[in-house]
């Protein structure tokens, strides 16, 4: 029997360009709620403009640019943008690792 096991994404950054009147605990139901929609877990730091983290739950066939795809087409729906880094949990960087 084989067992697929599900990938966590890490994701590092900031999210830019909220409105003023944006309220911190507004942005935190957003983003919470967008991971929840999806059936996933998100586990980390997540405050105004930051957010630092693993999301779980995702499908094991999920890929890096799958997922980053679907997150940053949030970000842009919601009118804001992303600058950061998202990569599999626990895969180091191609720079560090030639």
């Amino acid at each position: 029997m084989v067992v697929e096991l599900a990938k966590e994404f890490e994701i590092q950054g900031r999210i830019c360009n909220l409105p003023l009147e944006m309220t911190e605990e507004e942005f935190w139901h957003t983003v919470i709620g967008f991971f929840e929609e999806n059936g996933w877990s998100f586990g980390g730091g997540l405050e105004m403009e930051k957010i630092s983290g693993g999301v779980s739950d995702t499908s094991p066939n999920m890929t890096v640019e799958e997922f980053e795809k679907t997150f940053l087409g949030f970000v842009e729906r919601n009118g804001w943008s992303f600058e950061g880094s998202i990569k599999i949990y626990g895969q180091k960087d191609t720079e560090e690792n030639p």
